[in-house]
């Protein structure tokens, strides 16, 4: 396992600000309550997902497909406008790679990831990542979890029961041991050999997209190991490639392991700098490269396109989201419901579904909207918990002096204390049961 030697610049600052930030909300959004409720919470086993005071039931699931369509389509119209910025400054494998060597600099210092660190250091380093590792397992859990019921369930020795370990407690100790394994051992392996998105990430540039590089120009032919001059630039320090998490070597052109990071650029700006001479290795398009004075272009075909997709995608996000209803209502006809009563007329059996989609107790009405038809015992007011679900069975009459046999629509409307309400389309049967 080798690690990459740790560089200062520009980049390396820029992305010590993102995993700060990022790390800062992972670790601490688990805990963060808005509107009374999680800022994010995937509870599984009620169906519910709670992000960011919005609570998704399980009717509203298109509101994650359009999610993941949305970050499927941003990813695209990101990195043709700006390289693959996903993978220096967000992927996941990226970020906990960063933590383990930060975990595993404090512990073994200067000595972390050379060849001179001992073996005694190698295994500290590895019990400090085992504890990181159930740090970042047990965080994952919890927001699947409530925090108050994994303490509780910790410090009462509940995680054993006759059935055997709780699940969320399986879970967790999975979540750890693939962290481990992820960020411990198998590292950037997952960039060069298994991540996707460094295959086709070639489809997504052009010669205007911004990468990192390596100048030939300047830096071909390159000098010899004590030769202080030559006609290129490049001393062939190779820290460029010491410094790389992939270590790949930029000067061999644009590779699929680039993750974009730029501390290849930090590493030779310190080294053209004891020399008196402009880095070597710059984020610059290929266009840029070929000449120094071209302008960056960020209207061009492919980026139009992607942008009017991430347009599109977000607005119908968005609109849905601001035309969502408070509350969840649907019926169903009872298969066995139609029966006439002389000189009364026809009923008709339903069950209707309510549910409150707000964080605060709500009041319903339910009616029919055909004025020829009536809920028995008149309109239903009920009041509704917060996250709660109510089932209703009421029956519809329709006044008729003799049986006509036959099916039309009615419409039952549900309309809360604010005056949002919703029409629900159903059939209204006089086809006698047998």
């Amino acid at each position: 396992m080798q690690i990459a030697r740790p560089v200062t610049g520009h980049f390396r600052h820029v992305k010590n600000s993102f995993n700060t930030i990022l790390f800062t909300f992972f670790f601490l959004a688990p805990y963060i309550r808005f509107g009374g409720e999680r800022l994010i919470f995937l509870d599984i086993p009620a169906r519910k997902f709670h992000l960011f005071g919005l609570t998704i039931w399980p009717q509203e699931l298109f509101y994650l497909q359009l999610v993941l369509l949305l970050a499927g389509v941003t990813l695209f119209f990101v990195t043709s406008l700006f390289g693959r910025i996903w993978c220096s400054y967000a992927c996941p494998q990226t970020l906990f790679i960063e933590l383990f060597n930060l975990v595993g600099s404090i512990v073994a210092g200067k000595k972390f990831g050379k060849k001179t660190q001992t073996i005694m250091s190698k295994i500290k380093v590895w019990i400090a990542w085992v504890f990181l590792s159930l740090l970042i397992g047990f965080t994952f859990i919890l927001y699947f979890k409530q925090p108050e019921e994994v303490f509780s369930a910790i410090f009462s020795g509940n995680i054993i029961s006759e059935s055997g370990l709780a699940t969320w407690f399986l879970f967790f100790l999975a979540a750890s041991v693939f962290s481990l394994a992820a960020f411990g051992w198998f590292r950037e392996n997952a960039c060069k050999y298994v991540c996707p998105y460094g295959r086709f990430q070639t489809v997504m540039l052009d010669e205007h997209s911004p990468i990192i590089q390596y100048d030939p120009a300047r830096g071909e032919p390159r000098r010899q190991k004590g030769q202080k001059k030559g006609e290129g630039l490049c001393t062939s320090c190779n820290m460029c490639q010491l410094v790389c998490p992939t270590e790949i070597d930029i000067r061999e052109g644009l590779q699929v392991g680039c993750i974009r990071c730029g501390l290849c650029a930090d590493a030779c700006t310190i080294e053209m700098n004891k020399h008196e001479e402009e880095t070597l290795i710059s984020l610059s398009t290929v266009a840029q490269l070929k000449n120094p004075n071209a302008k960056p272009k960020y209207l061009r075909p492919r980026t139009v396109v992607y942008g009017m997709l991430f347009l599109l995608v977000s607005s119908t996000l968005a609109f849905s989201i601001i035309k969502r209803k408070p509350f969840i209502a649907n019926t169903v006809k009872d298969k066995v419901s139609s029966f006439f009563i002389p000189g009364m007329g026809y009923r008709n059996s339903y069950q209707v579904h309510l549910g409150n989609k707000s964080n605060d107790r709500k009041q319903l009405e339910v009616s029919i909207k055909e004025k020829d038809y009536e809920l028995m015992g008149g309109n239903i007011r009920i009041e509704i918990g917060s996250a709660a679900y109510e089932t209703l069975r009421v029956l519809v009459v329709k006044k008729a002096e003799k049986p006509k046999q036959g099916t039309s629509t009615i419409h039952f409307i549900v309309k809360d204390e604010e005056g949002v309400q919703t029409e629900i389309p159903t059939s209204f049967s006089t086809e006698l049961n047998p």
